[in-house]
Order: structure tokens, then C-alpha cells, then sequence
């Protein structure tokens, strides 16, 4: 376990998922250490108190710690190193082997394994179908699988540490085509960019995205699901589907993004966090402030969006006047 990182939290964390969550003390509010090649910790000038500690990869135990008044100078710590495996294969409906599809891996005791922001670990498959995690708390888990990152997945299948036998069957994939035109002439556009992605996903990481510069789109291979599509083009105008449903196996042609003009908006966090944007429809774009300010991000105007801070869990709300540009600053610890 050497050079895994250690959290440190004061008081008593609000889940355990790869880490743990809830550190809002003004105090301590989170502490991260890297262990040695021991597997072990020296946590130097705690003040007293009760504190959780895990580690900040896969769901670890979590440990209780008191540390007495007046506190020690070092408080040596030890979480036993994961030593699980668990395997399996992915296929389609056939029984061929699936290449590249994406396995992701959940805690046993996460409510809504859709949201893929709390998965554990993911894989993408091997040539022959076949996945494989490693280095795993001993325990139960919830595996899913999908034709890609963004698809939606297959439903949540038990799993334990030491199964090697775990294995999906993907249904045949969707395809949805179409055009981007003007909204005034009907004309057909050049696009920026479209992105595809389930409806329900905070986190889709734009892995539907269409090669920049055209006028039509073609999504190959989509899982079952719920979907909305989002569409930009160089000059700032924007598009955005109402969801729909596709079925396995289900072509859907000739679909059109009608562009009207849309707004810009930066995302400022001193905290550098992880964060989505989202309309009632999806996710239209995520990413991580760069310096604490975000690129500039082309969004539909006059369409309440929604704006997630993944780590410390924050969000906000805004709608956009068309042409209008703004920056959203997330508030610091201190502020809130």
C-alpha cells in the first residue's frame, strides 16, 4: 500500500465511497497524507478530538480515531492493503466478445449506482471481452457494463471480491443521425461539436462527441437508454433535444438540431473542483477550472441551468439572456 494517499477527517464522514465525504470543520476541514512503503501514516500536530480516516482509493475500512487531550506530537496509523481481484467477460447478444466496452465497479451499499459520480473503479475491455480489477477491499460491490463510458448500462449486477466468473450480455446497439440547421433559414450548419448522452447522467465526460466542423452527426452503438442531444457551433449558437427513449437495436435517422443564438459562461472555484453543467434535458459539459476559472462554455440561453461542484458538493442555478456572457463564481469554505 505504499504511496496510497490517507484522508483524514474530522468528526464522523457522512460515506465512505473511495475516500470519505462530509469535511466541513473550520478547523481541520481535510487533511491528506501518502503513506510509506510500510503501508503507514504519521499524522503530525492533531489537535483533539475524533476523527475518520480511510483511504482515498477504492472504499476502504474506515477507522475511528480519538486522539487524547493533551495530543500526541505523531499518531501512527495502519489500514490493511487491499489484496481482492474481481473478474469477468462482457458480450453481445451473439456471445461474441465485446472490445472496449466500459465496466464500472460501485459499493454494494450505493442508492443509485446511475449516478456514476460514486463509482469505485471502472475497466474498459480486452479484445477477448474480458475485464479485471485488482487491489480491492475484501467485500460486495455492484458491477455495471456498457458498449462505452456514456452509454447507458446494463442493470447493477451483485459482486463479490474473489468472483471471477462475472459476466454481461449487451443487447444489440442503437444508432441516431441527423443534420444541425439554422433556425431562421432551416439551412444546414457546420457544428462545433454535439455531444449524445444519457438524460439521467451528471458525469457523461463527453465521450458521445462528434468530430468538430460538420454538418451532420452519426452516434453508432448507443445502449438502451434515455438520451438528449446538445450542439454548438463556432459563432456561439446552441441546441439542445428534448430527451428520448431508443431501444436496442433501434435506428433513429434524420433527426435535426435547430441552432439558435445561446449565451457564455465561465465557472470560477478557488478550490479547482470538478463540475458539471446541466439543463433539465442532461449534462451539457464538464470540466475543471483551470487556475480557478473554466474556458468558455457555450450554453443554451433562456434554459435554467444547473451547475454541480462534484467535491465539496455545491451547486447553483442560472439562466442566460441570449448573447449574454457571465462567470459563476462558487463560493470558498470560508464563505458559506
Amino acid at each position: 500500500m505504499a504511496g496510497r494517499g490517507v484522508s483524514l477527517f474530522h468528526g464522523h464522514p457522512s460515506a465512505g465511497l473511495g475516500g470519505v465525504r462530509g469535511y466541513r470543520d473550520p478547523d481541520i476541514r481535510f487533511r491528506h497524507e501518502t503513506t510509506d512503503a510500510r503501508g503507514r501514516v504519521a499524522l503530525r500536530d492533531v489537535p483533539p478530538g475524533t476523527y475518520s480516516i480511510g483511504a482515498d482509493a477504492n472504499p476502504s475500512p474506515v477507522v475511528e480515531l480519538r486522539v487524547a487531550d493533551p495530543a500526541p506530537a505523531v499518531v501512527e496509523v495502519e489500514i490493511p492493503a487491499p489484496t481482492g481481484t474481481l473478474a469477468g467477460v462482457v458480450v453481445d447478444s451473439s456471445g461474441a466478445p465485446v472490445e472496449g466496452a466500459s465496466v464500472r465497479l460501485f459499493t454494494a451499499e450505493t442508492s443509485d449506482p446511475s449516478d456514476r459520480s460514486y463509482s469505485v473503479l471502472d475497466r474498459t475491455t480486452a479484445k477477448d471481452g474480458t475485464f479485471r480489477f485488482e487491489e480491492l477491499w475484501d467485500g460486495a460491490y455492484l458491477a455495471t457494463a456498457a458498449r462505452s463510458y456514456d452509454a447507458a448500462p446494463c442493470a447493477p449486477v451483485p459482486a463479490s471480491t474473489g468472483n471471477h466468473d462475472v459476466r454481461f450480455v449487451l443487447p444489440s446497439g442503437a444508432t441516431v443521425s441527423g443534420v444541425v440547421r439554422d433556425s431562421v433559414s432551416g439551412a444546414p450548419v457546420v457544428a462545433r461539436t454535439v455531444l449524445c448522452s444519457p438524460s439521467t447522467d451528471w458525469w457523461p465526460r463527453g465521450a458521445l462527441d462528434t468530430a468538430p466542423l460538420a454538418k451532420d452527426f452519426r452516434f453508432d452503438d448507443i445502449g438502451e437508454g434515455t438520451y438528449a442531444l446538445f450542439a454548438t457551433t463556432p459563432d456561439g449558437r446552441a441546441s439542445l433535444s428534448a430527451p428520448f427513449r431508443l431501444a436496442s437495436g433501434e435506428h433513429r435517422a434524420d433527426v435535426t438540431l435547430t441552432v439558435a443564438p445561446g449565451a457564455v459562461l465561465r465557472v470560477e472555484d478557488e478550490h479547482d473542483g470538478v463540475y458539471a453543467i446541466r439543463s433539465r434535458s442532461m449534462s451539457l459539459a464538464l470540466g475543471l477550472p483551470i487556475s480557478g476559472r473554466s474556458d468558455p462554455i457555450v450554453v443554451p440561453a433562456d434554459t435554467e441551468l444547473t451547475i454541480r461542484r462534484r467535491t465539496p458538493e455545491k451547486t447553483l442555478t442560472v439562466t442566460l439572456a441570449p448573447g449574454e456572457q457571465r462567470s459563476v463564481r462558487f463560493p470558498g469554505l470560508g464563505d458559506e
